[in-house]
């Protein structure tokens, strides 16, 4: 069962309802990340993370960005409302601060299709966009799905609605390569 659970009071009158299988099993629990009256969030389409603290971050499809849950299931805010589509964020730990690894769909009007490396308040202190050196032709075959950090800092984002590639980055974000997938000429 999920850690989450411990930190949750269930009322012992409803039933128990239970989601996935095998380990990935987990509770339902009513109520848990309500919204605020008349507050609609559209699609959750990609990413769900947690800090060292336990809160509970979840990327939408609207421009409520990333809502912002405390352990109990309480939305205490939301951030990084200019990029709407967060397709997959992963939590991160350098030097002693937080960051989360998040590649978006839908972000401003002059920035889709892109990774940010965002504090856990939502400032973004890195963006990475198509690297010209990886060949590109067209605008639409840089589609980033998923960005991990490697232990020596480099960054590497999957293209996994474009070419397939993997692209790996240095830690300031600069383009050292690329492997897998389908190199276009």
């Amino acid at each position: 069962m999920s850690a989450l659970l411990s930190a949750v009071t269930r009322t012992p009158a409803l039933p128990v309802v239970l989601t996935g299988n095998g380990e990935w099993t987990y509770e339902v629990v009513p109520g848990w990340g309500s919204l605020p009256t008349g507050t609609s969030f559209g699609g959750t389409h990609g990413a769900v993370a947690q800090d060292n603290a336990g809160n509970i971050y979840v990327s939408t499809q609207s421009a409520t960005g990333v809502l912002l849950y405390n352990r109990d299931g309480s939305l205490m805010r939301t951030i990084a409302n200019a990029y709407p589509e967060g397709h997959s964020m992963v939590h991160a730990q350098e030097r002693g601060e937080e960051f989360f690894y998040a590649t978006v769909q839908k972000g401003t009007p002059a920035e889709n299709w892109l990774f940010i490396k965002m504090k856990t308040d939502g400032t973004v202190v890195m963006k990475i966009t198509a690297p010209p050196e990886a060949g590109f032709k067209a605008p639409n075959e840089w589609r980033p799905t998923a960005a991990v950090p490697a232990p020596d800092g480099s960054i590497f984002i999957a293209n996994g609605y474009g070419d397939s590639r993997i692209f790996r980055f240095d830690q300031n974000g600069n383009y050292k390569g690329s492997f897998c997938g389908e190199r276009k000429p």
